[in-house]
């Protein structure tokens, strides 16, 4: 399974929510409407920041090397052709 920047993202911002949201309960069990706009404005901060952190710096990077390390292969295995399988003539 392949996960991506959205997925965690998601389970972190998930997290920051909960915690931020019950240390609001912890100090004043009164407040829903609050409990509800801290976890809500929290959720959505982290979520972006984390989506766009992850993206950009660790996610693009990986799938550069990736795409380098294809690109590798492919010079690899056309160098082991013989000659006369190098080039293929269209019909």
């Amino acid at each position: 399974m392949g996960y991506n920047s959205r997925f965690f993202a998601l389970i972190l911002a998930s997290v920051i929510a909960f915690f931020t949201t019950g240390f609001l309960y912890i100090t004043d069990k009164d407040a829903l409407i609050a409990m509800v706009v801290v976890g809500s404005v929290s959720f959505g901060i982290s979520f972006i920041f984390i989506y766009l952190a992850f993206e950009f710096l660790i996610f693009k990077e990986v799938n550069d090397l990736h795409e380098m390390m294809q690109k590798l292969r492919n010079n690899e295995l056309i160098k082991r052709l013989p000659p006369n399988r190098r080039k293929t003539s269209n019909p």
